[in-house]
């Protein structure tokens, strides 16, 4: 009776760990994934005041915004609209207008903080953020794992994802490793979907000689080897891997472009975001 009770239960866990999985594989088919490089002088900027990042990777209507319209999307609220009743209206013992006037003062006085932190810095930002970001779309996750050999949400849920860029080998198959997306530290912004992840210039240097390597090998021969990985640990799903179902395309749209950009931010001695949208 005992065994039979915990075969059900081991069973049951493998179950919900696999189908764990298959949802993961089946959302990062809804999110985009993205790097944008970022002079150092304007990362420091944004690491001091990272809701001015959600300006820096906006949307395309949101790049589109001038001087002003950007200081009005950060800083909304009109100060000139913001009524400061008085708390002391009445004699009746009521501590609501008391209340409402602080929050109001206080609502205030973080408008015309934000102001101050953000008009030294608008044209820097105004200006880099007009740069093309490189988008990996919804196959970010794949490429991840054929760059770093195992899947990000592995490293997350291990609370190892501030680790630094790694270059290390497969002990079995003796191939170049490379932790380009989720290396590098949170910026203090996130997304919908994630924190945005940050790589300084240095990083950016290690990660764009990691992909060189990786480029002097045979590419093919690395997907079809990483396949293999991913079957044996039972996280192989078909439909989402365009490495092996049209992998001139994967390498041509996405390693290809990826290994240019990270070698341009090198070249520039520029730091890199990486986020989820």
């Amino acid at each position: 009776m005992v065994s039979s009770v915990a075969t059900t239960i081991v069973v049951l866990v493998l179950m919900y760990y696999h189908a764990s999985l298959y949802l993961r594989a089946k959302l990062n088919m809804v999110m985009s994934g993205e790097f944008k490089q970022v002079s150092p002088q304007l990362l420091l900027k944004l690491k001091e005041n990272p809701d001015f990042v959600r300006v820096f990777i906006g949307s395309d209507w949101i790049s589109e915004l001038d001087y002003k319209q950007t200081i009005e999307y950060l800083c909304p609220q009109n100060i000139l609209k913001i009524k400061l009743d008085m708390p002391f209206k009445t004699l009746k013992f009521d501590l609501t207008p008391v209340i409402n006037f602080y929050g109001r003062m206080k609502e205030l006085l973080g408008i015309v903080d934000c102001r101050k932190r953000i008009e030294p810095h608008i044209n820097v930002i105004l200006a880099e953020r007009k740069a093309d970001a490189c988008e990996l779309h919804t196959s970010w996750a794949e490429l991840d794992f054929f760059l770093a050999g195992y899947w990000y949400y592995e490293r997350i849920d291990k609370s190892a994802g501030d680790s630094l860029p790694l270059i290390e080998k497969f002990h079995e198959y003796n191939i170049p490793l490379v932790n380009a997306s989720f290396g590098g530290k949170k910026i203090g912004y996130a997304t919908d979907s994630g924190a945005v992840r940050y790589l300084m210039p240095n990083q950016v240097k290690l990660v764009a000689k990691a992909l060189s390597l990786i480029s002097a090998i045979n590419l093919r021969s690395r997907c079809e080897i990483l396949i293999e990985c991913a079957i044996a640990q039972g996280k192989y799903y078909p439909e989402y891997w365009e490495c092996k179902n049209d992998f001139d395309g994967f390498v041509e749209c996405l390693y290809n472009p990826l290994e240019q950009y990270f070698k341009d931010a090198a070249d520039k001695d520029y730091a890199m975001l990486f986020y989820l949208i």
